[in-house]
């Protein structure tokens, strides 16, 4: 089946944002927890009258909103990264087979086989494909599919690819 999508900042958003809540899984809610408590400590630091630690106070909120502010902060990085060498959104073509991913662009093509991915990830707005634990393809669910529709996208992936994480 072949798939066609044009991956839009907004769609790379979505994608990197579920990237974010799999890899860190239960950990970023303790880390949104300590980022409030140190937002908290930091913010009596700094205005407490009598406080001998006022810069201590300072860096503790710049602590507590890097800690708030992670996912928005990484979600960035991403759609700057990709979108640092082109201009445009580009419009991808992914093949799927049982033997594999083909997936084509304007600025690249590659190929990986279903051995070749560990896991997958999926949401309401798309799948989320590991080639190795820290990279990934994404592939929102608005794309259009031929010879099938989304939910046979998901029943290939299912079927074809083992998870070895």
């Amino acid at each position: 089946m072949t798939l066609t999508y044009t991956l839009s900042r907004e769609a790379l958003k979505q994608g990197a944002a579920l990237h974010y809540v799999h890899r860190l899984g239960k950990w970023r809610f303790v880390r949104m927890i300590l980022g409030m408590t140190a937002l908290g400590a930091g913010t009596y630091l700094l205005t407490a009258d009598y406080s001998r630690f006022p810069y201590l106070g300072a860096a503790m909120i710049a602590y507590g909103l890097i800690s708030c502010l992670r996912k928005s902060i990484f979600c960035r990085r991403v759609i700057r990264s990709f979108f640092k060498a082109i201009d445009e959104p580009p419009k991808i073509t992914v093949i799927m087979n049982e033997d594999g991913i083909d997936i084509q662009s304007k600025h690249s093509n590659g190929r990986i086989d279903w051995a070749g991915l560990v896991d997958y990830r999926r949401n309401d707005h798309g799948v989320l494909l590991y080639p190795k634990e820290g990279t990934f393809y994404w592939i929102p669910a608005h794309c259009a599919v031929d010879r099938g529709n989304w939910d046979s996208v998901l029943e290939c992936v299912q079927t074809n690819l083992k998870r070895k994480v």
